[in-house]
């Protein structure tokens, strides 16, 4: 399971063809509901953009840690081929 926390929709799309079919994806609207859905979900992996607040990113940082997930945050504007690399990283790791 991946969670994808406010992603804007090219984002989103790049990163669903990314992941695939094989992984489930579960998407938060707001940093404070994804912390809390970390816990319930169990994603393997999140994935959130540094838009996000710096409180925001800390506390999921924490709930990843908690549950063992791996965390990636995108920087706002990046391309279409540096999110699919940075992804497919992301995937091997928290998906062996």
């Amino acid at each position: 399971m991946a969670l994808f926390v406010v992603l804007p929709a090219d984002v989103d799309d790049v990163c669903r063809e990314t992941i695939g079919d094989k992984i489930g994806v579960v998407r938060a609207n707001d940093g404070a509901a994804a912390c809390l859905m970390v816990g319930v979900v169990r994603p393997r992996l999140i994935v959130a953009t540094l838009d996000l607040p710096a409180k925001e990113r800390a506390l999921l940082e924490d709930a990843a840690v908690a549950t063992g997930a791996r965390i990636v945050f995108l920087t706002p504007g990046a391309d279409a081929m540096a999110i699919e690399r940075i992804l497919a990283n992301a995937v091997a790791v928290a998906f062996p």
